[in-house]
Formats: C-alpha cells, sequence, structure tokens
C-alpha cells in the first residue's frame, strides 16, 4: 500500500486488523519541491459548534475579511475552498465579495456534486469551488487550481453515532482522521513536481491540532508548511 497519509504505522494497522508486527513500513521524503507547496495558518476565528451564534460575529467577518484576501491574491487563479459542513459552504456562497466565479452543490442546488466539479473544471476563469467533500478524489492539476482555502478544520462529526463512539475509543483516531483530510485536502492543488500551489488554513483549532499530532506528521509536509502569524 502506498499513502501520503499513513501518519502512525500501528495505529494503521490496527484500523484494518493488521498485526503491525507482520508489516513493514517505510517513510520517504515528497519529490515535489517545498517552495512548490507551501501551508500557511493564517488564523481568522476558532469555527467550532458555536461558529454561527451572535457571539461569533466579530470572528465570522475576520473569516470573511482573510477569505477575501486571500482570493484578492489569487485574482487571477482558480482554487477550492474545504468548509466541512454544508452550512460553512452555504454562508461564504452568501457571503463573499469575489470577482471569482462561485461554484458549489450546496443542497437546494439544481446540480449534483460531479457535475459542479466539472463545470469547475471546464470554466476558463478565475473561479473558486466551495465544497464540505473534495478533499479526496479531485486531480486538480497546475491552472485548474492554485490554492486551497480550509475555512474550518475537518473534524468528524460527532453528531454521528459511530464517530463519536471511535473517538471515545481513541481521541489519536479522530485527530488523525482530520489530519488526514488537512494533508489531502492541500494535495487537491499540487499534483506534480512541477506543479505548485498554495494551502491556507484560517481555523483556530489547526494550531492545538497541530502541537497534538507533531510527532505524525511527515516531515516532507513540514517543510513546506509556514510559520504560524
Amino acid at each position: 500500500m502506498m499513502s501520503s497519509t499513513i501518519l502512525n504505522k500501528d495505529a494503521f494497522c490496527e484500523d484494518l486488523g493488521i498485526d503491525p508486527a507482520d508489516a513493514a513500513f517505510l517513510s520517504l521524503g515528497s519529490p515535489f519541491p517545498p517552495e512548490n507547496r507551501h501551508v500557511l495558518f493564517r488564523p481568522a476565528m476558532r469555527v467550532n459548534a458555536a461558529w454561527a451564534n451572535d457571539e461569533n460575529i466579530s470572528g465570522r467577518r475576520k473569516l470573511i475579511r482573510q477569505t477575501e484576501k486571500i482570493l484578492d491574491m489569487h485574482n487571477e487563479d482558480s482554487g477550492i475552498i474545504h468548509t466541512a459542513n454544508f452550512a460553512i459552504s452555504q454562508w461564504l456562497v452568501d457571503e463573499l465579495d469575489t470577482v471569482h466565479k462561485i461554484f458549489h452543490h450546496n443542497p437546494g442546488c439544481d446540480q449534483d456534486r460531479n457535475t459542479v466539479i466539472d463545470a469547475f473544471q471546464e470554466y476558463d476563469k478565475p473561479s473558486v469551488l466551495i465544497s464540505p467533500s473534495i478533499t479526496e478524489g479531485l486531480d486538480l492539476a497546475d491552472d485548474l487550481a492554485r490554492f486551497a482555502i480550509f475555512a474550518k478544520v475537518p473534524f468528524g462529526y460527532l453528531g454521528d453515532a459511530w464517530v463519536r463512539r471511535r473517538m471515545d475509543l481513541s481521541n489519536e483516531w479522530y485527530q488523525r482522521q482530520a489530519l488526514t483530510e488537512i494533508i489531502q485536502g492541500g494535495g487537491r492543488v499540487v499534483r506534480g513536481a512541477d506543479d505548485w500551489g498554495m494551502t491556507y488554513i484560517l481555523d483556530e483549532n489547526w494550531r492545538r491540532l497541530f502541537q497534538s499530532t507533531y510527532r505524525m506528521i511527515p516531515q516532507w509536509y513540514r517543510d513546506g508548511y509556514n510559520k504560524i502569524r
């Protein structure tokens, strides 16, 4: 098996029902230059279950401003925004002021996810795809996308009884799933050694996740990570 996000060999084996003693693990560096795949943490607010409450209005305004600033920096580029849920996706669609054409597949949209993704890839002017479900299985090489924004760290939904039970059994598993989605989600926009793209993380929750999972984060990923500011 090959993957950029095994992260913890023993835990990965246990997830698959494999005795770790029966498996060998080889970690290799990335052939993609770090300067082509920068990751920048630009905290705007803590995006949690109370993100939409009245007391968090200033944080929401800051998150919108940060997102619009990034879009302005990439005014000639297309990119994607990972939202982790449809509520944030719809909020961004409603609130963002940008020259980019916005593609989304929120509930009520008259097109399904795959149709919207195809339309985004075929569009030949600066655009942004906003979605809670594009951290994997999307190949946006070269000018198809030059940036990825995480409006929210993609923690599993604790209203799901299965996810809650797994987290109760192992908080590391819960953190590892979110970290995997962050790494995979940024990788949607850098698809080869000659490709380049920026990943921006705006959710303040990343600070603690980064610190608590640091030992699991591959060195090749840390090589492209920019200092928190």
